[in-house]
């Protein structure tokens, strides 16, 4: 009789040890996938204003390149909706330089360089250097400067944000990747 107490008492604290473990090391995953999964979307949100940012100042850009060809008797009715452009293609340049100086605490280095180089390109297209005020005097080709640095980093943007946030390969994607690793396999 004291054998099978001792027998019990062994597996009923075999039973909590493993109830306990198994326990802690669910618990241990969860809290990890869960941070996970809070980073990820602070990440996915920094990624997005970026591109919404990008959208903004090629929107302004693409609407200044119009109102140059408007007529100058129909321009008033234009300039309100260019003001409103600016306003947000300012806002817009301010969110990039914040995500730029904030760097890769939240987003990659490769989107940190990318935003910098934008800004770098930029500067040079308007002609802002070091206590130097700007001079423009084609103005059709520096905003079409400015649409080509705007949509280079665009272009870019969306391809770090996709594989820093890891999101799932379309087909063609998927198909045009194998083929790459085929071809490299076979040289």
């Amino acid at each position: 009789m004291d054998i099978e107490i001792g027998k019990i008492a062994r597996d009923a604290l075999i039973g909590v040890v493993s109830g306990v473990g198994s326990a802690y090391v669910t618990l241990h995953f969860a809290l990890k996938r869960f941070y996970f999964e809070k980073w990820w979307e602070r990440k996915a949100e920094a990624y997005s204003s970026i591109l919404d940012a990008l959208h903004h100042l090629k929107n302004h850009v693409e609407h200044e390149l119009a109102f140059l060809r408007v007529e100058p008797s129909l321009r008033p009715a234009g300039e309100e909706v260019l003001s409103q452009l600016t306003e947000k293609m300012i806002s817009a340049t301010a969110e990039i330089r914040k995500r730029a100086d904030i760097g890769s605490f939240v987003i990659s280095e490769e989107a940190v360089s990318a935003m910098r180089t934008l800004q770098t390109e930029l500067d040079r297209i308007t002609g802002f250097s070091e206590g130097q005020q700007a001079t423009i005097t084609d103005l059709p080709e520096h905003f079409r400067l400015r649409l080509s640095a705007v949509n280079k980093c665009l272009d870019s943007m969306r391809d770090i944000a996709k594989n820093d946030l890891k999101l799932p390969m379309t087909t063609r994607e998927c198909i045009v990747r194998l083929i790459d690793i085929l071809k490299r396999r076979t040289k």
